[in-house]
């Protein structure tokens, strides 16, 4: 006699699905152009759970009262700065970006003979980059140049806002 065993049931195959998780930077940053100030302060990256984590939502307060402004008599500025950001190659601890940055300038002359001067400037410009993730720890650092396509030439509103500017940043 020979017999033959026959199993019914479907065998499920499980696919291996990649878990994308939320991830949350906060983290200090330097921005600085060939003829302007340093610019320092903060940052705020956000990936939503969606396209593999390659998209990031920002916020950038950067200004040159904790740069070259800083207990001198240099020009104060604040920049406060959305961005979306790409990460390309995710797969790799280093990996080139680019990101879209909007926002506003603002400058404080400390004096009344500058009241006639506007004191805010809008910001829209684009960088590209390499940033650093690895993908165990919970860091992240940037490098980048960028170009400002709303730029000023020296005189009023965002008197410190040059075309090319470059940030590195740690969070």
């Amino acid at each position: 006699l020979f017999f033959v065993s026959v199993n019914n049931k479907k065998e499920k195959i499980k696919k291996k699905k990649r878990i994308h998780k939320q991830k949350l930077y906060l983290g200090l940053q330097i921005q600085k152009t060939p003829a302007g100030y340093y610019e320092n302060g903060f940052f705020i990256q956000y990936s939503p759970k969606w396209k593999n984590n390659s998209f990031y939502l920002g916020f950038h307060y950067l200004t040159s009262r904790l740069g070259s402004a800083f207990q001198s008599n240099a020009l104060k500025t604040d920049n406060y700065v959305v961005s979306v950001s790409y990460l390309f190659l995710q797969k790799f601890l280093v990996q080139p970006f680019t990101q879209i940055n909007l926002g506003v300038n603002h400058s404080d002359y400390e004096s009344s003979l500058f009241k006639d001067l506007s004191t805010n400037m809008s910001l829209f410009s684009l960088s590209t980059g390499i940033a650093y993730q690895p993908k165990k720890n919970p860091i992240k650092a940037f490098l980048s140049i960028g170009y400002n396509f709303t730029s000023s030439n020296g005189s009023g509103a965002g008197a410190m806002v040059y075309p090319i500017f470059f940030q590195f940043g740690i969070g």
